[in-house]
């Protein structure tokens, strides 16, 4: 009886402690800086907006900016949602921009958040990027020394990817990482940006799992807290 009872207080152990370590999140985010920017502009006259979030709560804006005079015309749209979810972080995003004659338009929509994983993790990475004529969009997870784990990037000029869709998995150790994401533009037919419109867009989603050894912990204990019922009642006294 006295091996019978030590199993079931190891059991009972397991089984108790093992679920609380998966129910809690194996990461915490420690900073945000989430905005969407839209600005217009016809020589010396200009029209911006901007919406800023404040906390780690949901964030759902969408800000523009439109100036127009004889034959010029600025414009500038930005928009996002974006949320912290209890498995990780989901965001889209998307910026218009039109400059026509001595018009400019400009757009920016960006998230960026600082997080810190708390015990080993495995992360997947999927979403979309878009970035045509003038615009840029991109998707970057870093780590704590600022090196790029992972790089999505769509843009007409320089040195950027084709853009569409990406997917992407890993391990995440204990310690602090980063996660940005963003589309920008600025056209006008002047040559300041470049082409006369731009339109980009960005879609995310971050999902990060425990690593799988306490999960084995908790069948464990259960598969040995079974097995020690069917034992007890096996062998107990008929009454």
């Amino acid at each position: 009886m006295g091996l019978q009872k030590i199993q079931l207080s190891v059991a009972l152990g397991i089984a108790l402690l093992a679920p609380t370590t998966i129910a809690a999140m194996p990461f915490v985010f420690l900073a945000q800086d989430r905005s969407v920017e839209s600005r217009a502009e016809i020589g010396e006259a200009f029209e911006e907006e901007t919406a800023v979030s404040p906390d780690f709560l949901a964030f759902d804006e969408t800000v523009e900016s439109q100036l127009q005079s004889g034959f010029s015309t600025g414009i500038g749209q930005s928009s996002q949602s974006s949320a912290i979810t209890n498995t990780g972080f989901v965001a889209t995003g998307s910026i218009f921009t039109s400059g026509v004659f001595q018009g400019l338009g400009l757009a920016r929509s960006e998230a960026e958040l600082l997080f810190e994983i708390l015990q080993p993790s495995s992360y997947s990475l999927t979403g979309e990027v878009i970035g045509e004529s003038d615009a840029t969009s991109r998707v970057q997870l870093f780590d704590a020394s600022g090196a790029v784990l992972e790089s999505f990037s769509s843009f007409m000029f320089g040195n950027g990817g084709p853009g569409g869709a990406f997917a992407a998995s890993g391990f995440l150790a204990p310690g602090e990482y980063r996660i940005r994401a963003y589309s920008s533009s600025c056209s006008d037919e002047l040559g300041v940006c470049g082409q006369d419109t731009g339109l980009g867009s960005f879609e995310i989603s971050l999902v990060i799992v425990p690593e799988p050894s306490t999960a084995i912990l908790v069948a464990m204990g259960l598969a040995i807290l079974c097995r020690c019922g069917k034992f007890h009642s096996r062998h107990s006294p008929l009454s």
